[in-house]
């Protein structure tokens, strides 16, 4: 299974085991309760879940029982947009970085970019 205990500390997964990790995701635990999968929550293939700074919760969001057809789920629009916004940059479109500063420094690079055209404006 790709859930790793880090530092003696192992990620929280349902007891129920109602919940996917593809084989090739990596869950990773280094805080109690940073990385926490609720029931019937998947980590997609290729993923890496590492909670050493905050904590990440993943569930799943689902509709309520009476909505028909689409509804906009609250300030989930701001995570699209960022990730949008930053895979218009070249470099982070793949992730070709060997290592994790790396792809933090480009991050930072990226949303600088964007925070100086809005400034420009």
């Amino acid at each position: 299974m790709p859930v790793y205990e880090l530092n003696g500390i192992r990620p929280q997964v349902p007891a129920s085991r109602r919940y996917w990790i593809a084989p090739d995701a990596h869950v990773i635990g280094n805080v109690i309760g940073h990385v926490i999968i609720e029931e019937d929550a998947a980590v997609w293939f290729g993923a890496v879940i590492r909670g050493n700074n905050d904590p990440i919760r993943i569930d799943v969001v689902r509709k309520a029982e009476n909505e028909v057809g689409f509804a906009v789920i609250a300030r989930r629009w701001v995570v699209e947009r960022f990730f949008a916004w930053i895979n218009r940059n070249g470099h982070l479109a793949k992730d070709f970085e060997a290592t994790i500063e790396s792809v933090e420094t480009f991050l930072y690079a990226a949303s600088s970019v964007i925070l100086l055209r809005r400034l420009a404006r």
